[in-house]
């Protein structure tokens, strides 16, 4: 479903960096690089080249030979990192990111690295810790460590978190679409449609905007209670089916959000209950 759909955007906006939606072709490169020895730094540009091209196997020959040459060259490590972690190797692409760090500790590129990774694999306070840190090495017009804090906190139930990173990371750059529509998105999500609304019906129109944008607002007008508006846009990607589809779920999930949530549990005194007594030494009642 549509709806569905939008909460992707907020791990692809951590993830995009990492996954790069390139194929990875198992091109010679890398085994010409092992057999024909190239000078380090020229190593480090053939596989940035090469990694850029879709051959992250490629480019691992490349990162290779020049670790080999210098062991301690921050970019080769980076770079072979960013390699491993294209061709899903996770465990070796954090620890070389980790090496990465160590090289070279005021650099923020090997922390938000460690950070995507660690969200894709939803491991959300280690993902949080380490944007948390990214945010500290970050440059002053740099959003992307509050931009990727804010889409965690999102995906962790942090609503109001999250979109104080977002605002945060927009005040810096205020035309980051991928995180105004993350905002949007939450906004929408929190019970806010009109304020998600006013965020996307701009950017929905803009063609450097993300496609999702559009399924948001859609989704934010579907929230509203809007039917006619959100089928408008849904009818635009999708057949007609899949529009009706996306619109109960609309209204489905307008529904659960209106519904009141439930009142916390009480302490069983407050329902008149006696609590139980902990158990002395050796398994006899404390009250006895």
């Amino acid at each position: 479903m549509t709806a569905l759909r939008s909460l992707a955007v907020l791990v692809a906006a951590c993830a995009a960096a990492l996954t790069g939606g390139c194929a990875d072709h198992a091109a010679p490169a890398g085994a010409e690089a092992a057999a024909r020895p190239i000078p380090a730094p020229d190593s480090v540009r053939m596989g940035r080249a090469t990694l850029s091209g879709g051959d992250a196997r490629g480019a691992i020959g490349f990162y290779e030979q020049a670790l080999k040459a210098r062991p301690d060259d921050y970019d080769a490590t980076l770079g072979l990192a960013d390699a491993l972690a294209r061709i899903g190797e996770v465990s070796a692409a954090r620890k070389t990111y980790q090496r990465a760090a160590a090289l070279n500790p005021g650099a923020v590129e090997p922390v938000l690295a460690q950070a995507r990774l660690a969200t894709r694999q939803r491991q959300l306070d280690e993902a949080r810790r380490l944007f948390a840190q990214a945010a500290t090495l970050a440059a002053a017009d740099d959003p992307r460590a509050l931009a990727g804090l804010g889409a965690v906190n999102d995906l962790d139930g942090r609503g109001e978190e999250a979109r104080d990173c977002y605002r945060r990371a927009l005040a810096i750059r205020p035309d980051d679409l991928a995180t105004r529509n993350n905002l949007a998105l939450s906004l929408a999500l929190s019970g806010n449609p009109r304020q998600a609304i006013d965020l996307l019906l701009e950017l929905a129109q803009n063609p450097s905007a993300p496609p999702q944008a559009r399924h948001n607002l859609a989704l934010a007008y579907g929230l509203l209670g809007n039917t006619e508006a959100s089928e408008n846009v849904l009818s635009a990607d999708l057949d007609a089916g899949s529009v009706q589809n996306d619109l109960r779920y609309y209204a489905m999930l307008r529904q659960r959000l209106a519904e009141p949530p439930p009142p916390p549990p009480q302490p069983a005194a407050a329902l008149g209950l006696q609590p139980l007594p902990f158990p002395a030494a050796g398994g006899e009642a404390a009250a006895r």
